[in-house]
């Protein structure tokens, strides 16, 4: 575990290939990595883009069933499922959690169901790290000085505002986090979807900054593409970067899960 932490924090994305973890293993292994971290443990898989109405063992309570079925019966979901609505946030550039307190230090993704090669369905990751080191001294300066707030209800609201309720708004507040997180390599910038505004500044100055930002993280030059093969696991340190998931052809047919566990950061910054 303290030399797969080390790798993660050089190369924010690892690959294990056709690893083809169960749940049990996939929990293990989150337990075994967040415990190199001070204060980091795994997250309940909650909300109702990853989790389940009635998880029915400890694993399920951890983990997040990613998939445009059910997993209970292996039914489609319609294609005006409210949870599909909810899941297709997933293919907008974003953090993991972001909008907590405590948001996700680090993603375990599992390929349990994946599209066959040349379909699509791929995830891609983009270096934060990178993209901070290409920019010029005077702006880094700037840009470290800003606290940024992320709010789950803002990035539900680009999607239609009808999924946003008040009990919504309740469990989850906005959370405040520096806009340039720091870590053992580097610094990186710290946005993607959930990033609503920035402290003082206006909200459109602080919301045409964020969308600055997020097109320079996702520069091709930045991008790492993950064309998953079954069973593969990739973990994400969502400190150093960001992601989405690709479309894929004929979704109404063909099915794809991806189990996630995430690994709840032990502290905020601020």
């Amino acid at each position: 575990a303290e030399e797969v932490a080390a790798l993660l924090e050089e190369h924010s994305v690892l690959v294990f290939k056709e690893a083809k973890l169960n749940d049990q293993e996939l929990v293990e292994f989150g337990r075994q990595l967040a415990s190199q971290f001070p204060g980091a443990a795994l997250e309940a898989s909650e909300g109702p883009a990853g989790g389940r109405a009635q998880p029915e063992t400890a694993e399920e309570k951890l983990i997040g069933k990613i998939a445009n079925f059910d997993p209970a019966t292996g039914a489609m979901l319609p294609s005006d499922s409210k949870l599909l609505k909810f899941r297709s946030g997933n293919g907008y550039w974003h953090v993991d959690s972001s909008f907590k307190v405590r948001p996700a230090l680090a993603s375990l993704m599992d390929g349990r169901l994946v599209v066959p090669a040349g379909g699509g369905g791929e995830t891609e990751f983009a270096s934060s790290r990178a993209a901070f080191a290409a920019l010029d001294a005077e702006w880094q300066e700037q840009l470290e000085k800003l606290i940024c707030v992320h709010d789950f209800t803002y990035s539900l609201a680009l999607d239609g505002r009808e999924l946003v309720s008040g009990s919504l708004r309740k469990r989850l507040p906005p959370a405040r986090h520096w806009l340039i997180r720091s870590t053992r390599r580097g610094r990186s910038i710290f946005a993607g979807k959930h990033c609503s505004h920035i402290e003082g500044l206006s909200v459109e100055k602080g919301r045409a900054l964020i969308r600055r930002l997020n097109k320079h993280v996702t520069a091709e030059e930045f991008i790492y593409r993950h064309a998953w093969s079954p069973g593969d696991l990739v973990v994400c340190d969502n400190r150093s970067c960001i992601h989405r998931g690709r479309p894929w052809q004929n979704p109404g047919r063909v099915k794809r899960m991806i189990c996630l566990a995430k690994i709840a950061e032990g502290h905020n910054e601020i």
